[in-house]
C-alpha cells in the first residue's frame, strides 16, 4: 500500500511538472511570436504582457533575456524616430526641410511610431508642400 501510494504521488508530481514545462513552453512561444513581428507591427503592451506570463510561469533567462533587449531596443527607436519628426517639423514654416521631414516621417512608419503623431505629421508635410508649390512662379 505505501509503494502505492508512493508511486501514485511520483505520477502527480510527475504530471504537475509535465503541465508546468508546456505552460513555460506556451508561454515563451507566444513571448517569440510578439516579439518576431517587424518594428512597425511589435506592440509594446503585448510584448510586456508575455514577459510578465514567462516570468509567472518561471521561464527562461535566455526568451526574456532576448525580448526584453529586442523591446527596449525598438522603444528606443520609436523615440529617436519621434524627436525626427519633431525636430524636422519644429522650425517655422518657411525654414522646414520637407525632404528631411519626409524622411523623418518614413522612419518613424518603419519603427511603428504611433499611428496619429505620423498622420499629423504627414498632414504637416503635404500641407507644407502644396502650400510651397502654390507660392512658386
Amino acid at each position: 500500500k505505501v509503494a502505492d501510494r508512493a508511486a501514485k504521488a511520483a505520477a502527480k508530481v510527475a504530471e504537475k511538472e509535465a503541465k508546468a514545462a508546456a505552460k513555460v513552453a506556451a508561454v515563451e512561444e507566444a513571448l517569440r511570436t510578439c516579439v518576431g513581428v517587424s518594428p512597425r507591427d511589435l506592440v509594446v503592451a503585448k510584448v510586456e504582457s508575455a514577459i510578465e506570463a514567462v516570468v509567472k510561469a518561471g521561464g527562461g533567462q535566455d526568451a526574456l533575456s532576448s525580448a526584453r533587449a529586442k523591446l527596449k531596443r525598438i522603444v528606443q527607436q520609436r523615440k529617436d524616430a519621434l524627436a525626427a519628426i519633431e525636430a524636422a517639423s519644429s522650425p517655422p514654416a518657411e525654414q522646414i526641410n520637407l525632404t528631411a521631414l519626409d524622411i523623418a516621417i518614413e522612419d518613424a512608419k518603419d519603427v511603428g511610431v504611433d499611428a496619429d503623431k505620423v498622420r499629423e505629421a504627414q498632414q504637416k508635410l503635404d500641407s507644407l508642400t502644396a502650400h510651397r508649390s502654390a507660392s512658386q512662379p
